[in-house]
């Protein structure tokens, strides 16, 4: 028995846009008024005549519950694109706030206050000039100290085999510094603060406890230096002798400021210059009263460095005389300055001290400090979302209360996830509600929406329907008519955003029909062919006159691709069975000189394109001079066979980072990098757009020139080998002293040029390039004497 097909216009009466849970209440909501659908356009429906008898219910049928695959737009119907980055509408609403700190006492604050946190208490302060102020009164300073210093600590001992406090042990007051006591709100902002002191930008997570500066880490990389750098290099040659003896110094490296190195310290550029000018002024003071010269004059920065650094070592030690011989050499060191010098020197000396004490007390507490933060910080976490609940629970009621649309509609419409709704603030009042209330239905009427165009924005094609842009138009215009699942005052929320979302939509895109690679062979005669063209390949390649000449020679992919060669693979019914072996051969042997001619042709254009790229970067010609470069650029007897030999012409791999000549690294991609298909990726190699083989970057030159440069090597000498290289450096090691993090240590030539390598293109990958690499020697490490194990 045939069947009517339905129309759209009923389909849309028919169907529940709001995922009501019963059909009464959808129709309840929808037809409250008979006149509601008159009122849009919408001619009533006819009631059937002929009743037939309820069908039974049957458990599990899916018909009569609601799936959520059907919210998924159907075949041929319409698609809207969303915009997966569209910032969420906010609206903004002010919140009466009552201002504590001028209404309550400075008793009942303090008395507050004594419950938070320090980095808390410092976060008040930046509320207001008035918290500011309060905060930073000496009202407040016993506060701080007892927050900075903590709860006393229990002091437990063992009785009956039991741990039992027997009192509490105060905590350790904070020490002085420079005779006086420390402003703790001074010592709050060293610890609590994270904007950075130098640059203001950047954020601080840890202070430097040995320098008292809060520096990020980028200011941390510009501006500490090694002690020992200070005394070996040249930069800083023009210092007083006594700078490193009074400058404050860190363990902490530039970029790990949890642990403390032993053997290195690190000092800031700015204290070294600010404290050699104070001792030069000194120095030219006792100078101007003295017609003698001091001692210091014969001493040099480097020459302390190496006597502090002795003295170091040996107070470092474990013999109570090693520690009086290293305070005996700082001593001797301290007598040999004038006398304002030296006054100076102790008196920076003795700040060392209070500042070491200070530093271990910072140490001490931060531990704890941060332990009670976390804490703190937990406790605030499961607050907010008690408070976020209650919203969501508030706005919900609102809601259900008002009755636009049904309850069923909150479950699934995202409102609940807007950040409106997320924030952590009670609805105090009505004034909160009726600013967020437009927002929050505008949300769940684009919801509905989108569900309309899911569900029904597909139509079926009648014979009247030729032109698809007039059926498109129809269906567009069914959909803005109300259907009966939404309520008069839900539709004047919908219509707008349905309507506006049907201005984007259109018909979804038929996918693209995947491209034929080669002919459609089964596997045996797949197997029969590659069999063929390896063999013939593996012949053409036994041909060729020298060992060179089969680097120089295309890969079994890059052969595949050859024009000829393709055509042949192409073809069907050509090397797809052993039995036609014979005449496939002849028919091979008809087109081998032109396999070979398209082979040379690839060996032209991997000489063509190295020669390229070492011009790029190794010579000052333009882009446009050399993308005119062609072959006959190769008949220049200043590019023959030689000139890629050369220290100079050297290149990496374009696959991986060996660097080596260019027969080198032609023959390192035949053993390391075979092609065995011409699919190398996702992208199908061509003979009119080939891939490089090397490949030579501007920061890989810059660093081989400067290494070739330290060893003395003549880089236009053809023939290099790298064991000429490894000679000529011996023992010593180079470094890259500007390099990324984990590349300025010493190494070998080879893993440099590799590094190099390795992060320029990480750097062009990002739309940036390095800086020209800084390559510099490094002598061998001195023998040690061992220390045996009882020492």
């Amino acid at each position: 028995m045939a069947t009517r097909t339905r129309l759209p216009r009923q389909a849309a009466q028919s169907t529940s846009y709001t995922f009501d849970e019963s059909d009464g209440s959808a129709d309840a909501a929808g037809s409250g008024d008979e006149s509601s659908e008159e009122e849009y356009g919408r001619k009533r429906a006819k009631k059937g005549t002929r009743q037939g008898k309820p069908r039974k219910r049957v458990k599990g049928d899916a018909s009569d519950e609601e799936d959520e695959d059907d919210f998924a737009p159907r075949s041929g119907g319409l698609v809207v694109q969303l915009d997966d980055k569209e910032e969420p509408e906010m609206v903004e609403y002010e919140v009466k706030r009552v201002d504590f700190g001028e209404l309550l006492p400075l008793e009942t604050l303090r008395e507050i206050f004594g419950y938070l946190h320090p980095s808390t208490l410092y976060q008040l302060s930046g509320l207001s000039k008035t918290w500011r102020t309060i905060v930073k009164s000496d009202f407040m300073k016993p506060l701080w100290l007892d927050l900075l210093r903590g709860p006393p600590t229990p002091k437990t001992e063992f009785k009956d085999m039991k741990r039992v406090i027997v009192a509490d042990d105060d905590p350790e007051p904070i020490p002085t510094f420079n005779g006086d006591e420390v402003e703790p709100f001074r010592l709050a902002t060293l610890l609590f603060d994270k904007t950075c002191e130098n640059c203001e930008r950047n954020n601080v997570f840890t202070c430097d406890r040995y320098l008292f500066r809060r520096l990020c880490y980028e200011c941390r990389d510009l501006n500490l230096v090694p002690t020992t750098e200070v005394g070996k290099g040249k930069t800083y040659r023009d210092l007083h002798p006594a700078t490193l003896q009074v400058v404050a110094s860190t363990p902490l490296p530039p970029r790990d400021i949890c642990y403390a190195r032993s053997q290195r310290s690190w000092v800031l550029v700015g204290d070294l210059r600010d404290a050699s000018e104070m001792l030069e002024l000194l120095q030219l003071e006792d100078d101007a009263d003295s017609t003698s010269k001091y001692v210091e004059t014969a001493l040099s920065v480097k020459s302390v460095q190496k006597t502090l650094g002795r003295a170091k070592r040996l107070k470092r030690g474990w013999s109570a005389a090693r520690m009086e011989r290293g305070k005996a050499l700082e001593a001797e060191l301290t007598e040999k300055y004038s006398p304002r010098v030296k006054e100076f020197v102790l008196e920076k000396l003795a700040m060392k001290e209070e500042h070491a004490k200070l530093g271990d007390w910072i140490r001490m507490r931060w531990s704890p400090l941060i332990s009670m933060q976390d804490a703190i910080k937990a406790e605030g976490t499961v607050f907010d979302s008690r408070l976020q609940n209650a919203r969501v629970t508030a706005i919900r009621k609102h809601l259900s209360n008002e009755g636009i649309f049904p309850s069923s509609t909150f479950k699934h419409a995202p409102w609940s996830s807007h950040p409106l709704v997320q924030r952590a603030e009670p609805l105090t009042n009505g004034v909160i509600w009726k600013a967020i209330r437009p927002v929050l239905y505008r949300v769940i009427a684009r919801y509905v929406a989108l569900n309309i165009i899911a569900r029904c924005g597909s139509r079926k094609k009648t014979k009247k329907d030729d032109d698809d842009s007039d059926d498109e138009a129809a269906l567009k215009r069914d959909l803005l008519k109300k259907p009966k699942s939404v309520s008069a005052q839900g539709w004047k929320w919908v219509r707008p955003i349905l309507a506006e979302l049907l201005k984007h939509a259109k018909q979804p895109e038929k996918p693209a029909a995947p491209l034929q690679q080669g002919p459609v062979l089964t596997m045996e005669q797949r197997d029969v062919k590659n069999a063929f063209f390896r063999e013939r390949y593996e012949k053409a390649l036994d041909i060729l006159p020298s060992q060179k000449g089969r680097f120089y020679a295309p890969r079994f992919g890059e052969f595949l691709v050859c024009p000829t060669v393709q055509q042949l693979y192409d073809d069907a019914e050509f090397a797809v069975d052993e039995s036609t072996y014979d005449a496939d051969l002849a028919t091979w042997a008809e087109h081998l000189d032109a396999i070979f001619e398209e082979m040379g042709d690839h060996v032209l254009e991997v000489r063509l394109s190295a020669l390229k790229a070492i011009l790029a970067a190794t010579t000052e010609m333009s882009a446009e001079d050399i993308e005119d470069l062609g072959v006959d650029a190769l008949a220049d007897p200043a590019y023959d066979d030689s000139f890629f030999t050369r220290a100079s012409s050297w290149v990496n791999c374009a696959d991986c980072y060996k660097f080596g000549s260019l027969v080198e690294i032609l023959k390192h991609r035949h053993e390391f990098h075979p092609l065995s298909s011409p699919h190398p990726g996702s992208v199908k190699l061509t003979a009119d757009a080939p891939r490089s083989q090397v490949e030579l970057s501007l920061e890989v030159a810059c660093a081989w020139s400067a290494i070739l440069e330290l060893a003395n090597i003549d880089a236009d000498k053809p023939n290099f080998k790298a064991k000429n290289l490894t000679m000529a450096l011996g023992r010593q090691d180079v470094a890259w002293e500007n390099g990324p993090r984990g590349t300025k240590h010493r190494q070998t030539w080879s893993n440099l040029i590799e590094a190099v390598c390795r992060h320029a293109r990480a750097a062009h990958r990002r739309q940036d390039v390095l800086a020209v690499p800084v390559i510099v020697l490094r002598k061998p490490y001195k023998p040690r004497r061992g220390r045996g194990w009882w020492w």
